[in-house]
């Protein structure tokens, strides 16, 4: 049977007006194009990919000339920004000329080439054919043009100079999740000395930056320290006190802690096993884009030391090996650090328990942190006293939390206040120079321990301190000489407290075992 005129026409007309809707709308693009791209895996539409496409339509319209993108493994970061988006920008302008690198020369070729498939395909020939053909004599997987004279070529991260030149230049993954710091600097230093240099207009030109963050003097924050670089930061799981917005008007949709930002590409239970197989610094880092300083921040890295536990005695891994401590020979006490809202965006209530030896090392047994509200928070009182019933607690005596306390004495729990008399700077100080003399302990593989590390080693710049000001609560309670409280005990007496300045020296930790010795 004929095909009538009349539907040849109409069929001529769809094909038009969706080719006239790609071109406006890299959004619309990408959903049409990305049955060719990736035929094996359906587009997941998230807050991730309207982002992206948000910022990308603005970099095509002109609105923006140079943006950073940081995004976790997994996103489909590749086939939107090096495969799809060049295909987009010929359908608008045939004559851009792009320059596409990657850490790795076979990432590079293959994006390069699945751009190319993306371009030969029938989908994209039958609604873009008349803007541009492809040009026979240079037409291979590293290096292509088409007959308006425009071209893609690729290359690898450090590597010599191209000798082209590109009006629009994407770096996609400046370094490989396994580099080390040396290779991190070593990209930098390329992308001053010769990638910058090979855009044709400095000022009109496009560069991008998509990919994870490794360390905190990578390639996004060089680009950043630069200034006019637009930054699309986008954690894996929403931290309120990070909250991106962006020049274009955009900025995270996300209102909740911990809201993830694509469960269907990674959910909570990925994410734990991801925490447990990185580590909390390589998970800062590449999946929340908050990569910890070198070495960490107030606390180091190095600094960090772990225990295990036998029924009788606590295992310290020391630089000279497994040190028991029987625990017959330790006392207890815990730790508070009440929030005031129980909101998923607020800080965490987090309650410390603490075995301290002989030699007032600080071992780290066990740790309850969460949004409660004040009924929650005196129930898990009540709890760790039920468990640990020869600990004390040290609360923060702060607002209401004082009525808290007042409510533990009441029903016999034993408290001290803590009144801090410091900014929380000034207060860590003395559990960072607790922990860099190897003073405190914490359990290796426990389920918090990811969370903690990256606390310590991100701050002051993480988005919360609950645990840090736990660890300087502690610090402060063995630096400070005063016996610990019996079950009956539950009147603090005054003690005399050394500076910081003292605790640093010698003569004050003979003046603090001397206090320590009038005690006893």
């Amino acid at each position: 049977m004929a095909v009538k005129a009349i539907d040849l026409l109409d069929i001529a007309e769809i094909r038009r007006e969706k080719a006239i809707r790609c071109k406006e709308s890299f959004a619309y693009f990408l959903k049409q194009a990305w049955h060719v791209i990736e035929p094996a895996r359906p587009l997941t539409w998230g807050i991730h990919t309207e982002a992206v496409c948000a910022h990308l339509q603005a970099v095509g319209d002109g609105k923006l000339h140079r943006l950073v993108a940081n995004i976790a493994p997994g996103f489909g970061k590749s086939s939107t920004f090096s495969v799809a988006f060049p295909a987009w920008i010929w359908t608008r302008n045939p004559q851009e000329r792009f320059l596409c690198a990657s850490y790795a020369m076979d990432l590079a070729i293959r994006d390069n080439r699945n751009c190319r498939m993306l371009i030969e395909s029938e989908w994209y020939q039958l609604l873009f054919g008349d803007v541009f053909q492809m040009a026979g004599d240079q037409n291979v997987k590293s290096f292509y043009e088409n007959n308006k004279r425009g071209y893609r070529l690729c290359t690898a991260v450090r590597s010599s100079g191209t000798g082209k030149r590109g009006t629009c230049l994407i770096i996609d993954d400046p370094n490989n999740g396994m580099a080390g710091r040396a290779e991190v600097e070593a990209t930098v230093e390329w992308f001053g000395k010769t990638w910058s240099s090979r855009l044709n207009d400095q000022e009109n030109g496009w560069m991008i930056v998509v990919g994870q963050r490794l360390y905190s003097n990578d390639l996004t924050n060089h680009v950043l320290s630069l200034g006019d670089w637009e930054h699309l930061n986008l954690p894996t799981e929403y931290e309120p006190a990070r909250k991106c917005y962006t020049s274009i008007g955009w900025e995270d949709p996300r209102t909740r802690e911990g809201e993830l930002l694509c469960s269907a590409l990674l959910n909570a239970q990925s994410i734990v096993g991801m925490k447990a197989s990185l580590g909390g610094m390589n998970y800062a880092a590449q999946f929340q884009q908050s990569p910890v300083p070198s070495g960490g921040g107030q606390f180091r890295k190095e600094w960090l030391r772990y225990f295990t536990e036998s029924d009788e005695a606590y295992l310290l891994e020391t630089p000279n090996g497994i040190r028991s401590v029987l625990k017959s020979q330790c006392w207890l006490f815990v730790t508070g650090d009440l929030a005031i809202s129980s909101k998923q965006s607020a800080d965490y209530t987090v309650f410390a328990v603490w075995a301290v030896t002989s030699e007032r090392d600080l071992i780290l047994i066990d740790l309850v942190r969460g949004h409660l509200s004040n009924p929650e928070q005196i129930k898990q009182l009540r709890l760790l006293h039920y468990q640990y019933p020869s600990a004390y607690f040290r609360i923060e005596r702060v607002g209401y939390q004082l009525s808290l306390i007042q409510q533990a004495l009441a029903e016999g729990i034993p408290c001290r206040e803590y009144n801090p008399v410091r900014d929380k700077v000034s207060r860590a100080s003395t559990a960072a120079i607790w922990m860099e003399n190897g003073k405190i302990y914490f359990r290796k593989g426990a389920a918090w321990i990811t969370e903690l590390e990256s606390e310590l080693l991100l701050f002051p710049k993480a988005a919360h301190d609950d645990i840090v000001d736990n660890c300087s609560m502690a610090a402060d309670e063995v630096v400070t000489p005063h016996m610990p409280l019996s079950g009956e005990e539950v009147q603090e007496a005054e003690v005399i407290v050394p500076t910081l300045q003292d605790l640093v020296t010698r003569d004050a930790f003979e003046y603090a075992s001397q206090q320590w010795g009038d005690w006893e």
